[in-house]
């Protein structure tokens, strides 16, 4: 069904993942939705809608984008501002003192959503492709010494968390038409970073997860996503280095995301997989898998 500018975007998690992925898939391609390249909005909204069965329109999409970025700047500057802190992989947030959330919420109300539910990790590393290079301040950097991504004076503009995952977009409808009409024309500067597959991204996302894990270091942030990254992806290190060494599921992405999805929570199947004698075994298990689900 068509929706009308008038009409209020109930954005649920799956259609919030969607959208995301909609967007690095265009950004991969070139087409930088906050950009003003009208195409890559138009191959968004198509596919949004064939997917989630909802069409929303530009100012829609736009008004997501620009909230979504607010609350991951919001996000970043939280979890990875401080050392010492510790992780919740009930809650997927930070666990610290009643104190200290108080008083994080105290200098900015609109971090008490996290408090409960934080941006899974999955998301964040979406949420990475989509901002991490436009972020106004350019207060991103790469941190080779740790393999880490580390906020440096990130802006701390703030917007309406009711726009936030799962949530209604209705008070920035507004601001997001002026925003559309004075979408800024500025491009980046310096060298562009070479291109990555889906697949190579995430995988190379979560190896530097991990190896925070082994390091360490007594860098800012580098507490907080160790141990985000041990509860998280720490079982994944060894299955990573397989699957990137075998160079026929590397070039095949459906095969390599099915292989992280599919031994997510299934110990026992990862280590079969594991196990197994040679890559070309391997690759014959995982089409094996994807056969019988397919039967099933």
């Amino acid at each position: 069904m068509a929706s009308s500018t008038k009409e209020k975007a109930y954005w649920t998690v799956e259609d919030v993942e969607t959208f995301c992925k909609l967007c690095v898939e265009q950004i991969d391609k070139g087409n930088r939705p906050a950009t003003n390249k009208r195409d890559g909005w138009t191959i968004i909204i198509n596919k949004f809608k064939e997917l989630r069965g909802k069409k929303y329109d530009k100012i829609k999409m736009k008004s997501k984008w620009d909230n979504l970025k607010e609350e991951w700047k919001r996000w970043r500057t939280l979890v990875y501002s401080e050392t010492g802190l510790g992780w919740d992989p009930r809650k997927k947030t930070i666990y610290a003192s009643d104190e200290w959330w108080e008083s994080k919420i105290q200098a900015n109300p609109k971090v008490k959503v996290f408090r409960t539910k934080g941006i899974p990790l999955d998301l964040e590393v979406l949420l990475d492709r989509m901002f991490r290079d436009t972020v106004a301040t350019g207060g991103i950097t790469w941190n080779p010494a740790q393999g880490l991504c580390v906020d440096e004076n990130i802006d701390a503009t703030q917007t309406n968390i009711d726009d936030a995952i799962g949530s209604t977009d209705d008070n920035l409808e507004c601001d997001a038409r002026k925003r559309v009409a004075q979408t800024s024309t500025r491009e980046t500067r310096g060298k562009k970073a070479k291109n990555l597959s889906s697949a190579q991204l995430l995988g190379s996302q979560i190896n530097r997860l991990c190896s925070a894990v082994e390091s360490r270091s007594a860098n800012r942030s580098a507490d907080a996503i160790a141990s985000r990254a041990y509860e998280e992806f720490g079982p994944y290190k060894d299955l990573i280095s397989m699957l990137d060494a075998i160079p026929e599921i590397v070039q095949d992405e459906k095969l390599y995301f099915f292989a992280i999805k599919h031994f997510k929570d299934k110990v026992d199947n990862r280590q079969v997989f594991m196990s197994l004698s040679t890559d070309a075994l391997r690759v014959k298990y995982l089409k094996f898998e994807i056969e019988e689900l397919n039967h099933n």
